[in-house]
């Protein structure tokens, strides 16, 4: 992505502290490369991390979870794992005891979905859900995802896990009907010409 894309984006986050953000990166061995240069352009933020924003890493199969580690590593502020879809079995608690400082604040769970959708295991889920709750971070499941439907015992249990939704966000984010109705801001991004796609 272009630097001045990152550094609109940057702007607009700071310009919108009514909205929280949570960008998904499958490579956050880049954050500190191209992420944080934009914020410390922004001097009135020194560098810091905005309040509105956390940043996550998509951690689906136990080859991944290198990029668990190198998250909070690469960006100062509020974490999540995205663990959708969940593909096999794999333990997170190395993580999260590596994150000492208890950044990564949120571990959200899910099937895979669309059609050839790979099967997750209740176990699988069973276990993120202990190894997060475990370490005192929130646990979000967000679908079972589509290679379930042929089971119809999961069908009926739509977003459950052992009787109850899981729904736990360390953010403190109201719904859009809770907030004030503010004057609306239009950005305007440039497509990118033929010879950068």
């Amino acid at each position: 992505m272009k630097r001045e894309w990152i550094m609109a984006i940057v702007e607009i986050i700071a310009a919108t502290p009514r909205h929280f953000y949570l960008p998904l990166t499958k490579r956050p061995n880049l954050i500190a490369q191209k992420l944080m240069p934009a914020y410390r352009e922004l001097s009135e933020f020194a560098g810091q991390p905005l309040p509105n924003i956390a940043v996550g890493t998509s951690v689906e199969h136990p080859k991944f979870l290198y990029r668990g580690d190198k998250l909070p590593e690469q960006w100062p502020g509020d974490c999540f794992l995205s663990i959708e879809p969940l593909l096999a079995e794999l333990s997170i608690a190395p993580l999260l005891a590596h994150d000492t400082e208890g950044r990564i604040k949120q571990v959200i769970g899910g099937g895979e979905s669309g059609k050839g959708a790979r099967f997750m295991h209740p176990r699988w889920v069973r276990q993120l859900r202990d190894e997060t709750k475990a370490y005192g971070r929130a646990f979000f499941l967000k679908q079972w995802g589509d290679g379930h439907w042929t089971k119809p015992w999961l069908k009926e249990i739509g977003r459950t896990l052992d009787g109850r939704e899981w729904n736990e966000s360390p953010w403190p984010v109201p719904l859009p009907i809770d907030q004030p109705r503010l004057p609306r801001q239009s950005y305007r991004f440039s497509a990118p010409g033929p010879e950068e796609t």
